[in-house]
């Protein structure tokens, strides 16, 4: 996937995004491990995921007005087929109130083997010193 225009396809995309997610995205991307749809005749991105730093899977978005053509398939497909060629066990996250999601991971082989709650670090109040809180 290319770097600048693969990441900003993904931040676009993803829900998460948040200030940083970029300059992270990018970082994802560099490290060589990312499987996207690039239609050359529309010349723009249509799939993509990624590798997150935590090892999984991640952040597969597919544009709306291109579902349903195999695209995602392909991208996450590519990806673990990659991952399995050099010697990564895939794994990925999917919300799990997000039915479709669960469907297209077990379509392709996944199986939910447990749950996980995910803790971000988000600046507060609580990091300014006492003087500076109001």
């Amino acid at each position: 996937m290319d770097v600048e225009s693969g990441s900003k396809f993904i931040v676009a995309t993803w829900k998460y995004a948040v200030e940083g997610s970029l300059d992270y995205v990018k970082k994802c991307i560099k490290r060589g491990v990312s499987c996207g749809v690039y239609l050359k005749d529309k010349g723009e991105f249509v799939s993509g995921i990624l590798l997150m730093s935590n090892g999984m899977m991640g952040s597969l978005y597919t544009d709306e007005s291109f579902r349903k053509k195999g695209y995602g398939r392909l991208s996450m497909g590519s990806l673990m087929k990659e991952l399995t060629q050099t010697g990564f066990v895939p794994c990925s996250t999917v919300e799990m109130r997000n039915e479709a999601s669960c469907n297209f991971h077990e379509k392709l082989g996944l199986k939910i083997i447990g749950e996980m709650a995910v803790l971000k670090y988000m600046p507060s109040v609580f990091d300014k010193k006492p003087t500076e809180a109001v």
